[in-house]
């Protein structure tokens, strides 16, 4: 993984330059929830995940988890998009298996969770099928959201998490 100040260094780079981050934090301060840089904490994590979003905390990024600057911008998007329906969705549960697998849904298809490049490192893009790619990719945003929703105590483990997000 990645040491503490790089990925410092990496979330200042992202808001700056990346637009997907720039449209993620722009659309929160139009919806009323300004975020600034304190929104995004670095810290080591003993989970095998990337990040994570926290009411309380804002976007929080592992460090020792990430491997590259477009990990940590990936993870920021990814996280700001549950951010960005915290604000937006008056009453937003995570706690609630479907509400947190709709935010995981979205998450994986607007992030660079399930890209051609990331599925093919993964060795899930067969390469005797590339015209595959738009139900793969399904597949894959299902598949992520899914091992997220899985990590949610409440929703039934892997299983419960594969039919809430069907």
């Amino acid at each position: 993984g990645l040491g503490q100040a790089q990925v410092h260094a990496y979330v200042n780079a992202a808001l700056r330059e990346s637009r997907a981050v720039q449209q993620l934090v722009s659309a929160m301060a139009s919806s009323g929830c300004p975020v600034d840089r304190s929104y995004f904490k670095v810290v080591p994590c003993d989970t095998n995940t990337g990040g994570g979003f926290s009411i309380e905390h804002g976007v929080v990024l592992c460090h020792n988890q990430l491997q590259s600057y477009a990990d940590v911008e990936s993870t920021m998007v990814h996280e700001l998009v549950h951010a960005f329906d915290f604000c937006r969705i008056p009453g937003m549960d995570f706690k609630d298996c479907e509400q947190h697998a709709c935010s995981e849904v979205r998450a994986a298809n607007l992030s660079a969770d399930c890209t051609l490049m990331q599925e093919f490192l993964r060795g899930n893009v067969p390469l005797t099928r590339p015209l595959e790619w738009g139900r793969l990719k399904d597949a894959c945003v299902a598949r992520r959201a899914a091992l997220s929703v899985a990590m949610n105590q409440r929703c039934g483990g892997q299983a419960g998490a594969c039919d809430v997000v069907k």
